[in-house]
């Protein structure tokens, strides 16, 4: 699985400027900023990767695996304007975004190309989580949850992580 994931991280890279980030290091960030904000998060859920198309990054990454990785379901989300599909890898998940329509994601790629988009933690409570980010003064993109492919969801200016977001998401199982 690791040559895989070398794969994914050489395919579609973390940039900064001419400088290549690590998805671990995105990661990393990422947590101590929420350990940080005294954010309770229910664990680490994805890697979010911004491509052009879902089914030709679904072939690159099918071609250098044994294993074909196909029929991953493709979802559309409103709020975002984008496509979606998510999938494990070992015991990461890949999320590949495909831009529908004007977002901050379509403009993720126009400046960046395909590449990392962001890290995403479920939290205990995303209302919550958005609040303690901003009272600690990170840029939100977004002010409140909106409905996502896995929940309520929200998602912060890069920052500390920049180019890359930080997305944190509540399931909807689990909102009160």
């Amino acid at each position: 699985m690791e040559k895989i994931w070398n794969h994914v991280e050489r395919s579609w890279p973390a940039a900064r400027g001419d400088l290549s980030v690590g998805y671990r290091a995105c990661r990393e960030k990422a947590d101590e900023l929420l350990a940080g904000c005294s954010i309770a998060t229910v664990a680490f859920s994805h890697f979010g990767v911004v491509v052009r198309s879902i089914g030709e990054a679904l072939s690159v990454l099918s071609a250098t695996d044994e294993t074909a990785i196909v029929d991953v379901p493709a979802a559309w989300v409103e709020a975002y304007k984008v496509r979606v599909a998510r999938f494990a890898l070992g015991a990461k998940e890949l999320e590949f975004i495909e831009p529908g329509g004007e977002s901050f994601f379509a403009e993720h790629q126009r400046l960046h190309g395909d590449g990392l988009h962001h890290v995403s933690f479920q939290v205990v409570n995303v209302t919550s989580a958005l609040q303690r980010l901003s009272a600690k003064g990170v840029s939100l993109v977004d002010q409140e949850p909106r409905v996502g492919s896995h929940g309520m969801v929200a998602f912060t200016a890069p920052g500390i992580l920049s180019p890359v977001h930080l997305e944190v998401f509540q399931t909807t199982h689990s909102i009160r």
